[in-house]
């Protein structure tokens, strides 16, 4: 066994004899935070074994990897996510050896990109090799499991579990302090968890156990702060790891790339890198191979080929490496009371979906991330959104000449889908689209540079957007888009009076005269040829 870096905590003020902590590693008053759901009823503890049993009545029961309902949510499909299973479990094991004081690996990944079945996999991983020390997976509709609240006594019963003779110190912490439970996560942390192992020493047996969190993104937004202090606590004063996946939620990201997080932690990210195609192409391949020997129905499968030549490489590429998206293509299609082949038509277009929903967990995924949205933040973003949906040639770049940018020394290539040409085209203030499309990064890729483009991280959100039976309240219908911009695109020539905006405005009303007039547009709108003609008037005048 390769031992740990050995650190060298300043003892807190504590009974080393009771594991009781009355001092803080971090500080003092400043550190408090306010929780909710905190049960504080039974102040008056009898022996250690009522201190055990409220202890765990503060625990999120449904919270931990082996609990009924996270082990119902599956693992990683055999032979994928190797690669970052790998490099996790080396880490975790010293195996791949820790920068100094690098004690918190960071999985992050937009939505649907399987981060709770890698934490999943990691954690049966990590137990089996006798390394798990504890897990917690938030979940955003799961009251147990959506705040911080019941966090570090979750934590604290399995370190009770896991490592035996924790218990009496633990239990003796409850006895000295009954309400320990309705103070800080940082409070809570130093007697329940750093005070206890503290007092056990430096048995190196203990060097390399993991805590693993899930779903961070998922816990209460003002509260992830809280738990992070928390973690950062327990690493610098105890010799556990930790294991944290999330989205790449703004707020998440500016905690991580504080200065003391970011010196504590190392970032994995889910990209390209990792070859994900890869993955969901095994995935899938072994999907069809299933279904063509085991399912119910398959004897009315076509004799052969299928699935049709193609059809794996055009599903691969739909994922564009979420696979939340491959999974849910597996549920519809191995449904056992349905034909395969007519459900896999569903997905490829070639029949009509009827009153089946194919798409529903992606559906759900979606609508649930838009929901986050207050109103007019999602009106503004779903107008952004509409614009990005535009169908414009990639050609369409031009030299910066649109407020202000012309004056640049030497202006950028603007794009039509960055920020800065969306905040000219729509008469936005510089900032407002990426505040209107923050909270969306999970499916959206946003570059800080406001130059570069915007993109979809699911090529399957467009169509989700552009499907009312699909999207509901959230459609955008792309007829009403291609008119904002040509609003915009005319109020810049004429209201605007920009001479240097005109050529551009020309190229994008020409676009939208293509491609909208004559296919999204109705009759009666065919006033965008009269805004043309007269445009192209008005450039010859001058």
């Amino acid at each position: 066994m390769v031992k740990k870096h050995p650190k060298t905590p300043v003892p807190p003020q504590s009974d080393l004899n009771n594991g009781t902590v009355t001092g803080s590693f971090l500080g003092g008053s400043h550190n408090r935070n306010e929780l909710t759901n905190i049960n504080t009823t039974n102040n008056f503890i009898g022996g250690t074994d009522d201190a055990f049993k409220l202890l765990a009545d503060q625990c999120a029961r449904n919270a931990t990897h082996d609990s009924v309902i996270i082990s119902s949510q599956g693992t990683c499909h055999p032979g994928t996510r190797e690669a970052v299973l790998h490099r996790v479990t080396q880490w975790a094991t010293n195996v791949l050896p820790r920068a100094e004081g690098k004690d918190i690996i960071w999985i992050h990944g937009p939505a649907g990109t399987g981060k709770s079945a890698i934490e999943r996999t990691l954690a049966l991983k990590l137990q089996k090799m006798g390394r798990l020390l504890a897990s917690f997976f938030f979940f955003r509709t799961d009251q147990g499991r959506n705040s911080a609240a019941r966090f570090v006594t979750t934590i604290a019963y399995q370190l009770a579990t896991s490592i035996p003779p924790t218990r009496p110190l633990i239990e003796k912490a409850i006895q000295h302090d009954p309400n320990i439970f309705a103070k800080s996560l940082e409070v809570q942390a130093q007697a329940l968890i750093i005070g206890p192992v503290f007092a056990l020493g430096g048995d190196v047996r203990y060097s390399q156990c993991i805590i693993i969190v899930d779903g961070l993104d998922e816990c209460a937004s003002k509260e992830q702060e809280f738990v992070l202090k928390a973690l950062l606590q327990v690493t610098q004063r105890t010799p556990f790891g930790i294991i944290v996946a999330s989205r790449p939620e703004p707020a998440i990201q500016a905690l991580f790339s504080q200065r003391a997080y970011s010196l504590s932690t190392t970032p994995l990210s889910l990209d390209d890198s990792l070859n994900p195609d890869a993955d969901i192409r095994t995935y899938l391949t072994d999907v069809f191979s299933a279904i063509r020997t085991r399912h119910p129905l398959r004897s009315y499968l076509p004799a052969s080929g299928w699935p049709p030549a193609g059809t794996i490489d055009h599903l691969v590429s739909k994922a564009s490496g979420q696979f939340i998206y491959a999974s849910t293509i597996e549920k519809f299609i191995s449904s056992p009371k349905h034909k395969p082949h007519e459900r896999l038509s569903i997905i490829l277009g070639i029949r009509a979906a009827g009153h089946n929903r194919p798409y529903e967990t992606l559906d759900d995924l979606y609508s649930a991330i838009l929901l986050n949205l207050d109103k007019e933040t999602l009106k503004c973003a779903l107008r952004i959104i509409g614009v990005l949906l535009g169908d414009y040639p990639e050609a369409m770049y031009t030299r910066g000449a649109i407020n202000g940018l012309h004056r640049l020394h030497q202006p950028p290539l603007i794009c039509i889908q960055s920020p800065a040409f969306l905040e000219s085209l729509l008469h936005l203030e510089p900032g407002d689209v990426k505040a209107s499309l923050s909270d969306l990064q999970s499916l959206l890729l946003i570059s800080r540079d406001s130059f570069n483009p915007i993109r979809f991280y699911h090529a399957s959100l467009p169509d989700y957007l552009r499907d009312r039976s699909r999207s509901g309240i959230f459609y955008i219908n792309p007829r009403i888009s291609y008119l904002t911009v040509l609003q915009h695109c005319v109020r810049h020539a004429f209201i605007v009076g920009k001479s240097e905006d005109l050529p551009l405005t020309l190229r994008l009303i020409h676009v939208l005269n293509i491609l909208g007039v004559h296919k999204d547009f109705e009759p009666r709108e065919g006033i965008a040829q009269m805004y043309v003609a007269e445009l192209e008037a008005r450039v010859k005048r001058e």
